[in-house]
């Protein structure tokens, strides 16, 4: 058996990859997209000390209401809960958690590759690239619900392609239909774009040639299509309506406005040469990428059913870019959905420098693959402790000074901000209440009334403050009863009652 064919080189890429993380495994939340891995925690928190009623989440940033408000489906989030029953909330448990679902994602692709091709060879380098993925590296201890979502529709699409070749060669076999759908509807439940995935099963199907367009196939073929849909819009539209009435927006459901012509330009421009072969693939495997485009397009007629599925899953993904250029500009986890296909093609390209080139040239792609991964995320991601964090809060013995000037009940709201998050100061301070959202909230004028009075009214008497500019301190100078501690540029205060 060739080297490259042997799976334990997947075993040793996952145990180096958990080696580079365990230094960081017990930090808190850090880093890029905090506020996204904060809210996801805070629901995770709130589902383990509140309610496990998995459909009625919570968020922190909360006013007046009991924080229950639209999401995606948050499965992800009701699963770490379920584990904190057993061992608390800790950070090595968050972080351990989002670990094993990068290796769900990690055998999965293999899988992918192997139904897709019969190459165990390419299976085993598709893993491989799979773990030294610069974007994946970092979500594989960081916690959200992406890597969920992305495992799960590449296992869908691996059963559900197994499923058309089953049907093809007249042996179709049900529970590996019910793995797929279940696969799927998972994926579009947890986040929307997974179910790109469709357009690859589309191409599968087109090029298959007439036995999978026969009325035995395509009935339940149409009904597997409808549900994988259906089910995950109709969630969707519940989280609409649980926004509407709780008026809580941490997780608007929507697709942003399409930027200037110029400035989608440009940040696709910088999507191509720089997201795409540093950080979701780094240049290793682009290399690689590229030798496998070329030979995809070269050799497009001989396999139909594949050329056909890349050409469709691609456009698909193209426009699924397109539409949701403006979240591209700074959230890379919005481009996950294009790696499947990103690494089944630099694999074919990795296969084809062993069997066309020199294999000692792809040996040393594959050993460069760990150190460009690691230069790219580590310093920059977990080499400033506490990045994109205030201090105050990072550090835990001043986080616990702020958190001792605070009430003992943690259900009393509390006032928190300036936060443009909404939700970072509330996660590590472990409270919920009234979010500041933009610096001059509390002195605009709501029901005739400074928005501070009536938030007091409604029952908030201590407040979290911070970056509070002149004219809103002349709002809450009067207000104020007492200042109970001065953290840094964090300070807590109490307030008079208004009755």
């Amino acid at each position: 058996m060739h080297l490259l064919e042997r799976r334990w080189i997947l075993i040793a890429g996952i145990v180096l990859s958990a080696i580079l993380h365990a230094p960081f495994v017990n930090r808190p939340p850090e880093s890029v997209h905090l506020w996204r891995q904060a809210n996801t925690l805070a629901l995770a928190r709130n589902f383990h000390t509140e309610s496990m009623n998995l459909f009625k989440p919570r968020v922190d940033n909360r006013y007046h209401t009991n924080g229950v408000t639209g999401t995606p489906f948050p499965i992800y989030e009701y699963c770490l809960a379920c584990i904190y029953k057993l061992t608390g909330e800790q950070y090595w448990v968050q972080r351990s958690y989002a670990f094993l679902w990068h290796i769900v994602g990690v055998f999965g692709i293999a899988a992918l590759v192997m139904t897709l091709f019969g190459s165990r060879r390419m299976s085993v380098i598709a893993g491989w690239m799979w773990i030294w993925s610069p974007e994946l590296f970092y979500y594989a201890s960081t916690t959200l619900p992406d890597p969920l979502a992305l495992a799960a529709s590449i296992w869908g699409l691996h059963f559900l392609i197994k499923w058309m070749k089953q049907h093809r060669d007249g042996t179709p076999q049900k529970h590996v239909a019910l793995l797929a759908l279940a696969a799927l509807i998972l994926a579009g439940l947890t986040k929307l774009q997974y179910l790109a995935v469709g357009f690859a099963a589309l191409g599968f199907w087109l090029g298959s040639g007439r036995t999978l367009r026969q009325k035995r196939f395509l009935l339940p073929a149409i009904g597997f299509a409808l549900a994988c849909v259906l089910v995950p819009l109709g969630w969707y539209r519940y989280a609409n309506n649980l926004i509407d009435d709780s008026g809580l927006t941490d997780f608007v459901i929507s697709i942003k406005e399409f930027p200037e012509s110029e400035i989608a330009i440009s940040i696709l421009w910088h999507n191509l040469i720089s997201d795409l072969p540093e950080l979701l693939l780094n240049y290793a495997t682009a290399i690689c990428f590229v030798i496998g485009l070329l030979f995809a397009i070269k050799s497009s007629r001989r396999r139909l059913d594949l050329s056909l599925m890349g050409l469709i899953w691609g456009s698909g993904l193209m426009l699924y870019h397109v539409v949701e250029v403006q979240q591209m500009k700074a959230h890379s986890y919005y481009m996950m959905p294009h790696l499947p296909l990103l690494i089944i093609t630099a694999a074919y390209g990795a296969d084809k420098i062993v069997s066309r080139f020199k294999p000692w040239m792809l040996y040393i792609l594959l050993a460069a693959m760990p150190i460009l991964c690691v230069v790219r995320i580590i310093p920059a991601r977990w080499g400033n402790p506490g990045r994109e964090v205030p201090p105050e809060l990072y550090d835990p013995i001043r986080r616990s000074r702020i958190i001792a000037a605070l009430p003992n009940d943690k259900t009393e709201p509390i006032l928190m901000g300036y936060d443009q998050t909404g939700c970072v100061m509330f996660y590590y301070l472990d409270r919920h209440g009234y979010g500041l959202n933009w610096a001059g909230q509390l002195g605009y004028a709501l029901h005739g009334e400074p928005q501070l009075h009536t938030f007091i009214k409604q029952g908030v008497q201590y407040a979290v403050l911070r970056d509070i500019e002149p004219e809103t301190e002349a709002v809450l100078q009067p207000v104020i009863d007492s200042t109970l501690v001065i953290e840094g540029d964090f300070r807590v205060v109490r307030f008079k009652s208004l009755d």
